[in-house]
């Protein structure tokens, strides 16, 4: 038995997770077919499943985490106008208020 280290190319584990995600044939027939491992292509599957959002994103003006950072202060400010007690004043734009 070899001990040297097999490296695939990009095409070859794009090809491999492609056809995982069609889910035509079982991971084990994909296995044998392309002799890896199937936690192999599992993982090769779940990375382009999860990378795949990227290439659908918004690339306009707007970075994720600034609007992730205000849904999350939008979120949290509804929260506290919604029942709790409003322990951080707002003006009518939903913007903190500054003490006068």
């Amino acid at each position: 038995m070899s001990n040297t280290r097999k490296y695939h190319s990009a095409k070859f584990k794009n090809r491999v997770a492609l056809e995982a995600l069609k889910e035509q044939q079982a991971l084990a027939e994909l296995s044998q077919k392309h002799c890896i491992h199937v936690s192999q292509i599992q993982k090769l599957k779940d990375a382009l499943h999860k990378e795949s959002l990227a290439v659908f994103q918004d690339k306009r003006n707007k970075s994720t985490k600034t609007y992730e950072k205000t849904i999350v202060y939008k979120t949290f400010n509804l929260t506290l106008q919604g029942g709790m007690v409003n322990r951080y004043p707002t003006d009518n734009q939903g913007c903190p208020r500054t003490k006068a």
